[in-house]
């Protein structure tokens, strides 16, 4: 009797989390735990306000061409953003412009974003979101040495599987590279490909992102963070190789 009341309240507990299949986004926020010591906290909220706003008035319209829904949570210096779509192609270039719109938009309001992209199963409830696909992700999102983002080993293996078939799929969206780590060691993979001139959020800063990362790096005193913007720039040297050599 008392394994049948346990199956009982195991199959109860089950129900109460709904099974997804999709794409894990999860960044981390560099620098923003000790944001609050040097800024009016009404600042540093009306960033991240402007931030998630001006993303979801943007998102929302492009990510229906993709036949895509998403949910975004977020917590101290963490946001997670998941991708729900009917085939993997969709749900890979969705989240890529989630993606490239959310690392170049916190930028431009001095949120540095770093993290990974998984895909796999998940299971959500009112209170929380947990799942093989986030247990991926968060093991990796913390260890990029730079601003950006890049796959985790299942997305990788989504994405070389449907370029073998087309080549230009992802273009634009997906570059192949060898991401900086923490580790020392480059971590071979997919990245997010950055738009140089800021798209959406040209109204918010008056130079290129190549600039940007120039001026960071030339007159920062964080030196923990030198290394992350050196390794910026050199990607998107990689992605601009025409301004590099007009520099």
């Amino acid at each position: 009797m008392a394994r049948k009341d346990a199956k009982s309240k195991k199959d109860t507990k089950s129900k109460k989390y709904k099974k997804n299949y999709g794409a894990v986004l999860l960044l981390d926020s560099l620098g923003t735990k000790g944001s609050w010591k040097g800024k009016n906290a009404d600042s540093v909220l009306a960033n991240w306000e402007l931030l998630v706003e001006t993303f979801k008035k943007n998102f929302v319209p492009r990510g229906k061409e993709w036949n895509s829904t998403y949910k975004m949570f977020a917590f101290s210096d963490t946001i997670i953003f998941v991708v729900n779509s009917k085939n993997i192609h969709d749900l890979l270039m969705a989240t890529a412009f989630a993606a490239k719109m959310l690392v170049a938009g916190a930028m431009a309001i001095d949120i540095y974003l770093r993290g990974c992209i998984s895909i796999g199963e998940f299971y959500e409830s009112p209170n929380m979101i947990l799942g093989p696909a986030i247990d991926e992700a968060a093991q990796y999102y913390e260890k990029g040495d730079w601003i950006g983002v890049f796959t985790c080993p299942s997305a990788y293996g989504g994405l070389t599987r449907l370029q073998s078939e087309s080549p230009d799929m992802f273009r634009g969206a997906f570059v192949k590279y060898n991401v900086p780590m923490k580790s020392g060691k480059p971590y071979n993979t997919f990245a997010i490909e950055l738009d140089n001139d800021f798209e959406t959020w040209k109204s918010y800063v008056k130079m290129t992102m190549i600039e940007y990362a120039h001026d960071k790096l030339e007159h920062s005193d964080d030196v923990d963070g030198i290394e992350k913007w050196k390794n910026t720039l050199d990607f998107l040297y990689v992605l601009n190789p025409k301004n590099y050599k007009e520099n």
